[in-house]
């Protein structure tokens, strides 16, 4: 396939980009969020997909709604954007700790005697549920 540049356009496209990467690299901090965000885009090796039932349902403001099930595990959170970041609440049958995780973060969750868990103070960005050896799609406050 034919990009249509002649080996002279090639080589000062090349040069543009080496004097770009010189005078301005990109910071390493954006880089490793950039590919840490990638790795939400896929369910980690190891792990099996939960599915996500319907669509994110508008609860009312800045109130998302989800449910995800897979071989006999359901959870059902609701994620609440704050000015501060987000709080997730949900509930998780049967009843077993879990993590959210998000591109730089992880945060255990510890359910109670029914399975209801609570986190507050999450980050506004993509963020997934791992329960055992299950996890979510990633999903946005």
């Amino acid at each position: 396939m034919s990009d249509g540049l002649s080996p002279a356009d090639r080589d000062l496209l090349a040069e543009l980009g080496s004097l770009l990467r010189r005078c301005d690299p990109v910071p390493d901090t954006v880089s490793a969020r950039a590919e840490a965000a990638f790795a939400l885009t896929s369910v980690p090796d190891g792990l099996r997909q939960l599915e996500m039932l319907a669509d994110a349902a508008l609860v009312r403001s800045d109130v998302r709604s989800f449910r995800f099930v897979g071989n006999e595990i359901s959870v059902e959170v609701r994620l609440c954007r704050l000015p501060w970041g987000a709080r997730l609440d949900g509930l998780v049958s049967p009843v077993a700790d879990l993590e959210v995780r998000w591109s730089t973060g992880v945060r255990p969750g510890r359910p109670d005697a029914v399975g209801f868990f609570r986190l507050d103070d999450l980050p506004n960005e993509p963020l997934r549920i791992v329960v055992g050896s299950h996890a979510t799609p990633w999903f946005w406050p």
